[in-house]
């Protein structure tokens, strides 16, 4: 509040401004669709309600591997709201949309505290509008990253003031994201060993961050221990054995694209980046932004994904450069350039936000719902391609579902391949050993994405429809 006490009256106007597009940008979604955006609702979906179901018993939900590598922070808060009655749908739906607002919000507060400026309130929040990196994990539905992000502005803030608070944020940063958690590792790892070169190892003055290095350590290889070879060893290889031109990327969009698209804005955040050394040296928003940049640098580890910590790290630097060069430089000329530049930025992000679309229709997630009517619980099914998968599995977590967009798929992409395009007798060899009663469920993105092939995969002898629904019998199991 105090911060908008000091804003004047153009400021506030300003402010009023932004905060109009950044709703209508982050929450049009709720009143122009009746689904969520992105691919991973379906992947929230399922989880929420899985832990929700083992709450009440105090158990650890009953999960496949890929499902148990999930960090349990998000989907155990997330569970707990469900037991007190609030919908699931609500958690995926406008909770989703105001967190993101929520969030933003939160490092525009902190950041205006930190450089003691009340003006980057406002010029964070435009960064935050202006960034299509920011957008992108907000369609994506990257629900555990926004979370940790939250968690890690709480943890950095309250570092030196609050340390018992900040190593409390600390722990639940790495029970919610691996990625995020990371970052935070290596930053305030990276702060606690600068901290003691600084004051030469001083016990006094080094001792207490060093306590709560030690036990944010302990308890971070305790709660990752059960895990073992499921969680740790499979990150480990990953971080040291995916680098270079053979990383996976990951889900997300090419850096090059954020750099054509945000490229001022990058630009702005690298100058006050560099900027900012005048008054802070070493600060742990200065790592997490350094430790961001190697893994994008160097291609480390769903290199991709790290833009989005990158770019979130970058937004208060990027704001405070704004800020700097129109109230430190006069010119006329380059203020007008930059007004231009930025207005052409938020021009691309309207023409993007305005193009994004759920991936399925209201009609077919309708199908996919009545399906719980039509399938017996008892029944495994199987969704023959890799966009509508991870819906069925969302809106029917309480059944077995399987298919090539699911992590830990009973067959590889090869035998998917040979299922879908192959022979009778080949279809034949995957369908017959199956022995629990198990259903396929073909809804309209199978035809569109097979084409030409998929009348001849349903109308195979192993295949019967159930009545007037999207669901097949696979009468060739039992013969």
């Amino acid at each position: 509040m105090n911060l908008l006490q000091n804003l004047s009256r153009r400021s506030k106007i300003a402010l009023s401004i932004i905060c109009a597009l950044l709703i209508w940008k982050f929450c049009k979604s709720l009143w122009l669709f009746e689904l969520p955006l992105g691919y991973d609702p379906g992947i929230y979906r399922y989880l929420f309600t899985q832990y929700a179901d083992a709450l009440p018993q105090f158990a650890l939900p009953d999960m496949q591997p890929w499902a148990r590598e999930h960090p349990p922070v998000l989907s155990l808060i997330a569970g707990l709201l469900m037991n007190i009655g609030i919908p699931v749908d609500w958690l995926i739906g406008w909770v989703w949309n105001v967190f993101t607002l929520l969030l933003l919000c939160l490092l525009a507060c902190v950041s205006a505290k930190r450089f003691g400026q009340p003006q980057l309130f406002i010029f964070v929040l435009f960064a935050g509008l202006l960034s299509q990196a920011y957008y992108e994990g907000f369609v994506l539905m990257y629900w555990k990253t926004y979370a940790a992000l939250f968690l890690t502005v709480l943890t950095f803030y309250y570092l030196q003031s609050k340390p018992i608070l900040a190593l409390f944020f600390a722990l639940l940063t790495i029970g919610t994201h691996h990625q995020t958690a990371l970052i935070l590792i290596l930053s305030l790892g990276s702060w606690w060993m600068l901290e003691g070169w600084k004051c030469k190892w001083d016990t006094k003055k080094w001792l207490q961050p060093s306590v709560g290095a030690a036990i944010l350590g302990l308890i971070a290889l305790l709660w990752y221990l059960p895990s073992g070879s499921e969680f740790v060893l499979h990150q480990f290889k990953l971080i040291l054995g995916l680098t270079g031109a053979e990383t996976y990327g990951g889900a997300f969009a090419p850096t090059k694209f954020f750099l054509l698209i945000n490229g001022v804005l990058i630009a702005l955040g690298i100058y006050g980046f560099i900027t900012s050394f005048e008054n802070e040296k070493g600060s742990v928003w200065q790592w997490a932004v350094v430790w961001s940049a190697v893994f994008v640098i160097f291609r480390l580890y769903f290199f991709r994904r790290f833009f989005l910590q990158l770019d979130f790290f970058l937004l208060p630097y990027a704001a405070y450069a704004l800020w700097h060069v129109l109230t430190h430089f006069h010119t006329h000329l380059l203020r007008c350039t930059i007004i231009t530049l930025l207005s052409l930025q938020l021009l691309f992000s309207y023409i993007g936000s305005h193009q994004d679309k759920p991936q399925i229709s209201a009609e077919t997630l309708q199908s996919i719902i009545a399906l719980e009517k039509e399938i017996p619980r008892t029944s495994n099914i199987i969704v023959p391609e890799n966009r509508s998968v991870v819906w069925v599995l969302g809106w029917l977590p309480r059944h077995e579902v399987d298919g090539p967009g699911l992590f830990g798929s009973s067959w590889n992409r090869e035998n998917w391949k040979q299922l879908i395009f192959g022979s009778h007798e080949e279809r034949r060899s995957y369908l017959a050993p199956l022995q629990k009663e198990t259903v396929m469920v073909i809804l309209p993105y199978f035809y569109s994405f097979y084409k030409e092939y998929a009348n001849p995969f349903i109308q195979d002898p192993c295949l019967s429809r159930k009545d007037d629904t999207p669901v097949y019998r696979i009468t060739c199991a039992q013969s």
